[in-house]
């Protein structure tokens, strides 16, 4: 199912630019550093529980993993708004091979 919704070049495009939305919207954060969704200060460490097993992340190791989350989405909605958008141009002036008459 990934692959028909990806492979798809109009499904490419829709959803490498809802990507790019998200990266540039309100809604991410913006370049801040949020833990559970409220914003960190500096002096601020970030509790994260997972399987049982809890890690503790400082300000910095946030503020730094949140923004390579943003670069890598910007890249992957790039990357697909590009892809489909030339596939979709390509196929447009791609002209049709002449069927050879049957014998």
């Amino acid at each position: 199912m990934f692959w028909r919704i990806f492979g798809n070049r109009y499904g490419a495009v829709v959803i490498g630019v809802l990507l790019l939305v998200l990266v540039f919207s309100p809604w991410g954060s913006g370049g801040k550093a949020l833990c559970g969704g409220v914003e960190m200060r500096p002096t601020d460490k970030c509790e994260e529980t997972r399987n049982g097993k809890t890690t503790v992340y400082s300000y910095d190791e946030e503020k730094r993993g949140q923004s390579a989350a943003r670069y890598a989405f910007m890249a992957v909605g790039f990357l697909l708004v590009l892809g489909g958008a030339t596939t979709i141009v390509v196929r447009a002036v791609r002209k049709p091979r002449p069927v050879a008459p049957a014998a």
